[in-house]
């Protein structure tokens, strides 16, 4: 992983996402449907996020996610100890799921990515 801090990641993610023209990825192992961008690469590459993106992904077909809402809202926060929470929120704020660790090594700090139509991306992307 990067040693960056989480608000200089995620500038470097948002100028990798624009570099070039919009693109989306898709790993076979996630449920049918689910793309990510150019930004949530470049997060999942050099935070060593992929657990994060494949948490997303595969929650998409818990009954408690699963919803009608267009969209959902992913925040995760990190605190200093490196403890972490990741929160799931429907297009009206209601929390749908939620869940925390005692350790991860993702930068200090919170992020959100959105999710939808199947389609996660950075809130820069939204």
């Amino acid at each position: 992983m990067a040693t960056s801090t989480l608000p200089t990641l995620i500038e470097q993610a948002m100028e990798y996402s624009y570099a070039e023209e919009q693109q989306h990825f898709r790993n076979p192992h996630y449920p049918q449907g689910i793309v990510y961008t150019r930004g949530v690469r470049y997060v999942a590459e050099h935070a060593g996020a992929w657990w994060l993106l494949d948490k997303i992904a595969t929650m998409q077909i818990h009954p408690s996610v699963r919803t009608e809402q267009l969209t959902q809202m992913w925040s995760l926060w990190v605190t200093d100890e490196r403890t972490w929470a990741l929160i799931c929120q429907d297009g009206d704020y209601h929390i749908m799921w939620a869940e925390g660790g005692s350790y991860t090594d993702f930068p200090v700090g919170h992020i959100t990515f959105f999710v939808q139509h199947g389609c996660v991306m950075l809130t820069s992307e939204y």
